[in-house]
């Protein structure tokens, strides 16, 4: 259907005897007709569900904390490739360097990089292990979970992606708490259907007295991020929780959107506690 001016205008001069309220009205009953149609063709977007077809359904991490500051990292995300685009896995972009909330500049070291992948769908495979490649590209280390030579085919995924890091975790309020900000989703260029952070702290630290902050949404600018990454309060949009930890320690804090992620958004959680 064309909707520029020269065809309205022309259907206008064809039919000088409907009156102008009439046409007016006609205008308006098809606006709404129009909103009805794209209001249910996007149902998913209103109702927490994110589109159908190739995507993340599901990112999950899992944080260890150590007392020396070091942190285990496992990531699983769930991707359809039934469609063109992603063809031999994902790229995984860490940061090398983050700013504090006071201005000072961690330098973070990645070690232990390690990735498996396995068809969860019709027919099933069986977990196995993939390449990962490291690139650094200016302040990220870029890593490519998946074999180069090898396409994978059409079907559900887990790759999950576990590595280690050192230098996130910091001083805070006068070397009074300790603490680090963790980006779940970095920068999926798709919607993500369910996404959860795990969170173990130090075995000398009671969950219950570390605070936390988070930040959902689109950030367009460095100074957006560098806001982001140190909210000032827990989005309404997050829902936190303690959960028992699978070795019987201290409970795990949990934190869950409470919707879909659009495109390129951002699940941001930080994290402090009191210092030893």
């Amino acid at each position: 259907m064309n909707w520029n001016d020269d065809s309205w205008s022309n259907s206008g001069a064809r039919n000088h005897s409907r009156p102008r309220s009439s046409r007016s009205l006609g205008l308006i009953l098809l606006g709404v007709v129009l909103c009805a149609v794209v209001l249910y063709l996007n149902r998913g977007f209103l109702y927490g569900k994110p589109p159908s077809g190739e995507g993340v359904s599901i990112i999950a991490t899992d944080l260890i904390v150590h007392g020396d500051g070091n942190i285990d990292a496992s990531e699983t995300t769930r991707v359809d490739l039934r469609g063109k685009s992603v063809r031999h896995g994902i790229t995984r972009p860490l940061p090398l360097q983050v700013e504090t909330q006071d201005g000072r500049q961690l330098k973070l070291r990645y070690f232990d990089a390690y990735a498996t992948i396995e068809k969860v769908d019709n027919p099933p495979y069986a977990p196995s292990t993939t390449d990962v490649a490291r690139e650094d590209r200016k302040n990220f280390a870029v890593y490519r979970i998946g074999s180069p030579t090898t396409a994978l085919l059409p079907g559900l995924y887990d790759i999950k992606f576990q590595f280690g890091v050192s230098g996130l975790v910091h001083s805070l309020q006068e070397n009074q708490r300790r603490g680090f900000s963790w980006n779940v989703t970095g920068s999926v260029g798709y919607p993500v259907g369910e996404s959860v952070l795990r969170i173990s702290l130090p075995s000398s630290v009671d969950p219950h007295s570390a605070s936390f902050t988070g930040f959902l949404g689109v950030t367009r600018n460095p100074e957006e991020l560098k806001k982001a990454y140190n909210p000032t309060s827990l989005s309404s949009d997050i829902s936190m929780a303690f959960e028992p930890a699978a070795n019987g320690d201290l409970p795990m804090v949990v934190f869950r959107p409470n919707r879909y992620l659009r495109p390129f958004e951002q699940f941001i959680i930080k994290a402090t506690w009191p210092a030893e």
